[in-house]
């Protein structure tokens, strides 16, 4: 204080003295000033997320102690992902199991497993049956002179199927051998459906040799199961030798099944004194379902005798 005043700023007291200017008060709100020697932060603009970098440094760099918004919410992000999928596996889990329960069934691939054939069906899943269960059991031929004058024979052939599931399209191979053993004709007929346990005759008409056959021999090739077949039941009429047509068999045939049969197969052996001397085939264009129609079968072999027939018939798939 003083007397008088010291310089601008001084100011009069009510003791008549003066006394030196006072320091202004802070404003409230107002920034502080920063201290000598600490760092200086700027403001980030509206939307930003990092932390105030000290002045000078790149602003995208973390400040010492501090971790990275970005990289935290990367972290967030890729969590909640992993949580998705391992919810989604749960799930799946859940349902592949409740479908298990409701079919009590375990799903495998069947393609090389095959299936029941019901005999008789039409249209059930095909079965390679084992070539062991279709057996040839009896054969018989006779020879004579075709239209060339060359030798030609007919045979028929007698299989059985000793498996237990349904046989159709069987190949049956007929090879006619000469009195020295050699083969001097081949020729195939087919099966078109066994049942289980039962019998299916099969012919070869008119076949072309190389030299007069002695014997012939019939071998079964199965296929690998593409086919499945429906057996129709055939009764023999009557067998009678015609003039122009050779021996003529005639029959009916009744359709097992309530659905429409096309290309229906007949086979027939013929027999004179009980021995096989060849065989005859038809085919049956349409059977209208569950019932019986007629058929004939006739071989062009005017030398063939017969005096018996038996015959079988069926549709493969």
């Amino acid at each position: 204080m003083s007397d008088v005043p010291q310089g601008p700023g001084w100011w009069l007291a009510s003791d008549g003295k003066y006394y030196p200017p006072q320091p202004a008060q802070p404003v409230a709100g107002a920034p502080e000033q920063p201290v000598a020697g600490a760092p200086t932060y700027q403001v980030q603009p509206p939307g930003s997320s990092g932390f105030g970098a000290p002045m000078g440094q790149d602003p995208m760099q973390p400040t010492t102690g501090g971790g990275s918004s970005s990289t935290k919410v990367v972290l967030i992000v890729v969590g909640v992902l992993v949580a998705l999928l391992l919810v989604v596996g749960v799930l799946t889990a859940v349902v592949i199991a409740a479908r298990d329960d409701d079919s009590g069934t375990v799903v495998s691939d069947q393609r090389d497993s095959p299936t029941a054939v019901v005999p008789g069906s039409g249209g059930s899943e095909p079965v390679a049956p084992d070539p062991s269960d279709l057996e040839v059991t009896e054969t018989g031929m006779s020879i004579g002179r075709g239209y060339d004058d060359g030798p030609s024979a007919t045979a028929g052939a007698v299989v059985v199927n000793e498996g237990d599931s349904n046989a159709a399209f069987v190949e049956v191979v007929f090879t006619f051998k000469d009195k020295a053993g050699k083969a001097v004709g081949t020729d195939t007929g087919y099966v078109d459906a066994i049942d289980p346990g039962g019998t299916a005759y099969v012919a070869v008409d008119y076949v072309s040799l190389q030299a007069d056959a002695a014997t012939v021999d019939a071998a079964v090739i199965p296929n690998d199961g593409y086919y499945s077949g429906t057996v129709v039941p055939v009764t023999v009429g009557s067998v009678a030798r015609e003039e122009y047509n050779g021996v003529v068999v005639k029959g009916t045939a009744t359709n097992p099944t309530s659905e429409v049969l096309e290309s229906v197969g007949v086979q027939c052996v013929l027999r004179f004194d009980g021995r096989i001397v060849g065989g005859v085939s038809a085919s049956l264009d349409t059977m209208v379902a569950n019932a019986e129609v007629a058929w004939e079968s006739y071989g062009t072999d005017e030398w063939v005798k017969a005096d018996a027939a038996e015959c079988s018939a069926g549709q493969y798939d």
